[in-house]
């Protein structure tokens, strides 16, 4: 298991939501459900997003049809330019990069042929850094565009580190901003 460096940094701040931050962030492969880290640095935030495939693509195996491939490709490109997250407007909090793991992209030349089955668990991960204008303003986060986007995805376990609180909470579809304040 690799830790990312959010996580890491999540990880390192004592008493963040109990020592149960990484066994929370490296659950189980869960159907239905993601993982959100957010740790705001001076203006800038950084927010790792961990999901199942399926939640994102509806599958989890590689693209086989033209219409799958297509699929994928305009989700990742998504992913990239359109804000799937969103910060309260007063916080004036632009997007400023995004990495994605294409989880149907050949990591090794040498694969295994169990990690070739169509049977694997895939997984996404994203990370996102934000500018913030007004920084001291940042008061919650949206995720309707994700739930929207995101036919698949029902909760989202949320845990955060901003300049003056540490907490977690649970978004859904029903729910789907939560309030820092």
């Amino acid at each position: 298991m690799t830790l990312r460096p959010l996580t890491l940094l999540i990880c390192a701040v004592p008493g963040l939501l109990a020592a149960n931050v990484q066994a929370e962030t490296h659950a189980a492969h869960e159907h239905g459900v993601a993982e959100l880290n957010l740790a705001q640095v001076e203006s800038d935030i950084l927010l790792e997003i961990n999901s199942p495939a399926h939640n994102v693509f509806g599958f989890e195996h590689p693209p086989h049809s033209e219409t799958e491939k297509d699929m994928v490709k305009q989700r990742l490109q998504q992913i990239k330019t359109k804000p799937l997250v969103t910060f309260n407007p007063e916080a004036k909090c632009q997007q400023q990069s995004a990495l994605i793991d294409n989880p149907f992209h050949a990591k090794h030349e040498h694969e295994h042929e169990h990690e070739k089955s169509d049977h694997t668990h895939k997984d996404v991960h994203i990370e996102y850094t934000f500018r913030c204008q007004n920084p001291q303003a940042l008061s919650s986060l949206d995720l309707q565009n994700l739930f929207q986007h995101w036919p698949q995805l029902e909760t989202v376990r949320a845990q955060w580190l901003l300049s003056d609180q540490q907490s977690g909470g649970t978004l859904s579809r029903k729910q789907p901003s939560i309030s820092f304040k």
